[in-house]
């Protein structure tokens, strides 16, 4: 099986030998795909300093303006040739030399046209109500950075169904894209839009799936954890991480709170859990 991976990089220089470093499982066939989005530090020339160390070439995307989150991600998918893509963010490291083989086993499980969106982090429901945050209730977890938030772990080479999955890695093929398009970019600049697509697989009768593999992401590694930093609203202002959630979450409850609440209230007939 031939895999596009790719990396959306903001600042993450001291983090370029790790994710250079993780690369292994990745062979001739893959597609890896590197976009930095306004780094302000020195990611770009670490990554050419570490090129020679990666198992195949790598693609470069330097965008002229700030893509952020939905966009960059887009960008990745819109370039990729092969057939199944794979999304990291640049704070989560894949530690497992079989990830391709538990994408593969997911794959096999389904036909086409019933696979949804794969993810490597976890699952949950959401029941459809506009209160915020949204509550995850029957999570399914391959990993999450705090423990409360965990639920049932999976095991070894185990995947389960759920309606929303949470982003990272996240895995798409290029029959869903085909049937449903790509990320939402009504949400820009970033979060939520992993939820509308997992709404809109199920909308399709596509079934979205959690898989266990061994990813690092510790909590210190991430960006949007700054609760200082601001980002664009669309509309020439600018809002807080949680000001865009909020916001995005409102849009997310208006269009498929219905669906959400559906998939909630009959959880026990939407599931199946594989093993």
């Amino acid at each position: 099986m031939r895999v596009s991976v790719g990396y959306t990089i903001y600042n993450k220089e001291h983090l370029m030998s790790n994710i250079v470093g993780s690369l292994g499982w990745l062979d001739d066939t893959d597609e890896l795909i590197f976009l930095f989005d306004s780094c302000k530090d020195n990611s770009l020339g670490e990554l050419l300093r570490l090129q020679k160390y990666l198992p195949i070439n790598s693609e470069i995307i330097v965008p002229d303006e700030e893509l952020f989150e939905i966009k960059a991600n887009n960008e990745i998918l819109k370039r990729a040739k092969n057939d199944v893509i794979i999304l990291f963010q640049d704070d989560m490291i894949c530690k497992d030399h079989n990830f391709k083989e538990k994408v593969f086993r997911v794959i096999s499980s389904y036909k086409p046209s019933e696979l949804g969106l794969m993810g490597a982090r976890s699952g949950y429901e959401l029941d459809g109500t506009p209160n915020f945050p949204p509550v995850c209730r029957y999570n399914v977890s391959n990993w999450e950075r705090k423990l409360e938030q965990v639920g049932e772990k999976l095991k070894d080479g185990e995947f389960k169904e759920r309606t929303v999955l949470n982003r990272g890695p996240l895995v798409f093929t290029k029959n869903l894209i085909n049937d449903i398009g790509y990320l939402n970019e009504d949400l820009f600049p970033l979060w939520g839009d992993d939820v509308d697509y997992c709404c809109r697989a199920v909308s399709k009768g596509r079934k979205n799936v959690v898989f266990e593999a061994e990813i690092y992401s510790p909590l210190e590694w991430g960006t949007m954890r700054n609760k200082h930093k601001t980002y664009p609203l669309g509309d020439g202002s600018v809002g807080t991480a949680g000001t865009v959630m909020r916001r995005n979450w409102k849009y997310l409850y208006n269009k498929w709170g219905n669906l959400l609440k559906e998939q909630y209230e009959n959880r026990d007939r939407v599931w199946v859990e594989t093993t």
